[in-house]
């Protein structure tokens, strides 16, 4: 989408310099041109460019990977890193070995402020996910019904 962009505003600049010569001088599309292309550069590392760092990690809560807990996920990987995780990809996910190579994105300049109940609200994400995967456990182990 970018480069279509860039692309649109290269022809509007090859059109206002074919076209403009009749009007006004080389000095004037000259200076036009730099505006331009200032002010294109300046939106792109300003505003456009978001710094992002990934890292890869091995993960070993392969149950929350499931869409419906997907806040959970994303609320571990940051309480264990301690940035703020902006989004994750799942690379390769090993049932056997139980876990899940992960690429996680987090903001490079935020770091995860924990408050004075920090240790409250980690142990109560621990509590949840240990409810979960306990669930997770008696669903495997369920009798199976006769047929």
């Amino acid at each position: 989408m970018k480069d279509m962009a860039y692309l649109l505003i290269m022809i509007g600049l090859g059109f206002i310099n074919s076209t403009g010569y009749d009007v006004v001088g080389i000095e004037e599309i000259l200076f036009l041109n730099f505006i331009i292309t200032g002010v294109v550069f300046g939106l792109e590392k300003i505003y456009f460019t978001k710094k992002k760092n990934s890292q890869k990690i091995k993960y070993d809560k392969i149950e929350l990977l499931k869409p419906k807990y997907t806040h959970l996920l994303y609320r571990d990987l940051s309480l264990r890193l301690g940035k703020e995780v902006i989004s994750v990809k799942t690379e390769n996910v090993n049932f056997i070995e139980g876990y899940a190579t992960l690429k996680v994105y987090y903001d490079n300049d935020y770091n995860l402020h924990v408050t004075d109940d920090g240790d409250q609200i980690v142990l109560e994400h621990n509590e949840e996910i240990s409810r979960i995967l306990e669930e997770r456990k008696r669903e495997i182990n369920l009798p199976k019904a006769a047929s």
